[in-house]
């Protein structure tokens, strides 16, 4: 009985290190398909990074030649618009030559007649002028009186007030002595 216990005794034990060896393996596996799904992830994201950055470049390209050929129009654009403003320019300038000469004719013809009208303004001024000056004097004149009035009263005022303090002050020590 005990051979066949030790043999019984074995037989489990050699299952144990099957058992414990098959769950290593398992765990080695396990461990294996993980890392594999972890490098697939990493790889996966940095094509998706490479491919956002190269859609991003191919993108930033494209604005850059839209840029370029927005720039061209522009520049065409205002190339024409600058040759037409010359011709507009040239036009204007021999309209206003023109204009010019017509208004120097009547200006010349006006000249005499402003000339009187200023004449006979400027004398119209200067008898205001006169006037208005002859009134402000006359005014000032007033005032000063007026002034040199209300000062002498004030004065006036001041020196009977002195005048009757000291009476005050006379009458009163005569009391007292």
């Amino acid at each position: 009985r005990k051979a066949e216990e030790e043999a019984a005794s074995k037989e489990a034990e050699e299952r144990a290190w099957e058992e414990a060896g098959r769950r290593a393996r398992e765990e080695a596996e396990a461990v294996a398909l993980l890392k594999a799904q972890q490098e697939q992830q990493r790889r996966e994201m940095e094509a998706a990074r490479v491919s956002e950055y190269e859609e991003r470049q191919r993108q930033l390209e494209v604005e850059r030649r839209r840029e370029l050929e927005r720039e061209a129009r522009m520049a065409c654009e205002e190339a024409q618009l600058r040759a037409l403003q010359q011709q507009a320019a040239a036009r204007a300038a021999e309209e206003a030559e023109r204009a010019a000469e017509e208004a120097e004719r009547a200006a010349r013809a006006e000249f005499e007649a402003r000339r009187a009208e200023e004449a006979e303004r400027r004398a119209v001024q200067v008898a205001a002028a006169k006037a208005r000056l002859e009134e402000e004097q006359e005014a000032q004149r007033r005032a000063l009186a007026q002034r040199q009035r209300e000062e002498a009263e004030q004065a006036l005022a001041r020196m009977r007030s002195e005048a009757a303090q000291l009476e005050e002050e006379r009458l009163r020590k005569l009391k007292q002595a």
